[in-house]
């Protein structure tokens, strides 16, 4: 099996979900296979390239500065902000939060997933590990079936979630979600 990145939907994706598997794709050589670095030195690349991606589309990014290169603000209510604001610094767009949960614990990934479900951005991003593609497919219905029932929904909402399967040589299967 050779390092990949898949895409589990043939959904179109929006502008800001093409960008974040664009950059995916740009590091897989770097990230994979899974056991090729450790977390926080995954964290760190994933974080960094996917700041600089929010930079080149012209936003600002809110991420943890331990876990990012480049000159960036502190994180800020998710692991990763992309925002603007006008020339009174008054905040107006946030297309892109993102919550990254490397624990294999269900009850772990739901928990910063959950987050995601308050926020009113155009598109929420979750990356999670399980320890096969079967278990990152549950997963990532899970997560959906958590969108479906959510009765603050809205039908513009945008998700993606993006689970690495641990065995092997590792790999990103990536599953958008639109709201219906």
């Amino acid at each position: 099996m050779e390092n990949q990145i898949t895409l589990l939907s043939t959904s179109k994706v929006c502008k800001i979900e093409e960008k974040v598997i664009e950059a995916l794709k740009s590091i897989k050589e770097d990230i994979l296979p899974y056991n090729k670095i450790c977390i926080t030195e995954r964290t760190y690349i994933i974080n960094t390239k996917l700041a600089q991606m929010g930079n080149a589309c012209g936003y600002d990014v809110c991420v943890n500065k331990n876990h990012c290169g480049g000159d960036h603000q502190s994180e800020w209510l998710y692991d990763m902000v992309w925002y603007k604001e006008n020339s009174d610094n008054m905040l107006i767009e946030v297309p892109l939060v993102l919550e990254m949960e490397w624990s294999r614990f269900d009850k772990d990934i739901k928990y910063d997933f959950e987050k995601l479900l308050l926020s009113n951005s155009e598109l929420r991003v979750m990356i999670f590990q399980k320890d096969s593609r079967d278990e990152v497919q549950k997963i990532g219905n899970n997560l959906i079936d958590r969108i479906k029932i959510f009765e603050n929904k809205n039908k513009a909402d945008k998700y993606l979630l993006i689970g690495m399967d641990t065995t092997g040589d590792g790999a990103f299967y990536i599953k958008p979600y639109h709201g219906e």
